[in-house]
């Protein structure tokens, strides 16, 4: 492996710049790379594809615009509920003061053991409630997003179990087509799709449940029988995702899974966008020539991968949102629960 990195790195010295600046910033422009890159390397998608895998190995992602705004805009909206000091607005049951300067800091030796001890009562039980509902309520709109897409669902399952049976890593199991599962696994699996059925089913009277809601009255009989069972809803969806075991393991390999996937998709569509770009501008027949070619070329490369996760981009990038949503709530309730 560490050949093989070599020689790519070597072929390619604007390789090794975009590498140093991804290390700085953790990320890099897609354009950065086809900027930097020659059109040649540009236009075959297994050199682009050992690229993007160098990158992933180094923990650098490769961003578009349009993600790198979304992820700016989260950012903004989490530091107006958090405050600039990351940590959200204090209230009357979040803490109580504390005149010990040494107190200040969560990991302070003295303030630990002090919380221990229970002299130092941060969270009261409301406090806690709140925020372990918050943490459900992330995890069951990652739940509920990928148990929109079965094929995709079943192809995950069927990769955490191979993980799981074979001490491979995601990222390697996708690369290859092969399923196969043993009797407890296929078992593991089915039982799987049937609780994300169940979790899709409850999502979709809740949701027909908040359309009458608004209808209602809200000091009507009706508006309190329906806010019930949205309630029981909700609550049955918690046991669910709590019945699922997710365990940290298999979360970060759903991450992980969700990662690879929309790395896979990620080189056919910016290429196919970046050269329609060039193709509105460029005027040379040779180059609009290559240009057009590539662009068919990276068509039918997306149309492989829409088949073989049965998922056309369009709702895979709705999918993609609605998880780190999901995730993004899930953080940050547990981030108040590690600071509190």
């Amino acid at each position: 492996m560490k050949e093989s990195t070599v020689l790519v790195e070597e072929k390619y010295p604007e390789l090794n710049k975009l590498i140093q600046a991804g290390k700085e910033r953790g990320f890099i422009m897609y354009e950065e790379l086809y900027e930097k890159l020659p059109e040649e390397v540009t236009g075959i998608a297994e050199e682009l594809d050992t690229i993007y895998m160098r990158l992933s190995e180094l923990d650098i992602d490769v961003k578009d615009e349009e993600s790198l705004e979304g992820e700016k805009g989260e950012a903004a909206t989490a530091d107006k509920k958090t405050g600039k000091n990351g940590k959200k607005p204090a209230t009357k049951t979040q803490t109580k003061p504390v005149a010990t300067e040494q107190l200040e800091k969560t990991n302070d030796p003295v303030r630990m053991y002090l919380r221990e001890m229970g002299t130092v009562k941060l969270l009261d039980r409301e406090g806690e409630v709140d925020i372990a509902q918050r943490i459900e309520a992330g995890e069951a709109k990652v739940f509920i997003a990928l148990s929109k897409e079965r094929k995709l669902l079943e192809l995950f399952l069927r990769t955490n179990e191979r993980a799981r049976r074979e001490r491979r890593g995601v990222r390697e199991l996708l690369q290859t087509h092969t399923t196969e599962l043993d009797d407890k696994g296929r078992d593991r699996v089915r039982e799987g799709q049937r609780l994300f059925r169940t979790i899709l089913q409850l999502d979709g009277e809740s949701r027909e449940l908040r359309r009458r809601l608004r209808r209602c009255k809200k000091t009507g009989k009706r508006h309190q029988e329906l806010s019930d069972k949205i309630d029981a809803n909700t609550a049955e969806t918690a046991i669910l995702v709590r019945r699922a075991d997710f365990t940290t393991t298999t979360r970060n390999r759903l991450l992980t899974f969700f990662g690879e996937v929309e790395r896979q998709f990620a080189i056919p569509i910016q290429t196919i966008n970046r050269d329609k770009k060039k193709l509105l501008q460029e005027r040379n027949k040779e180059r609009r020539k290559f240009y057009s070619s590539r662009v068919k070329r990276y068509e039918e490369e997306l149309e492989r991968l829409e088949e073989r996760f049965v998922i056309p981009y369009e709702r895979l990038k709705v999918l993609l949102t609605d998880v780190r949503r999901g995730e993004a709530e899930t953080d940050r309730a547990k981030q108040e629960l590690i600071v509190a």
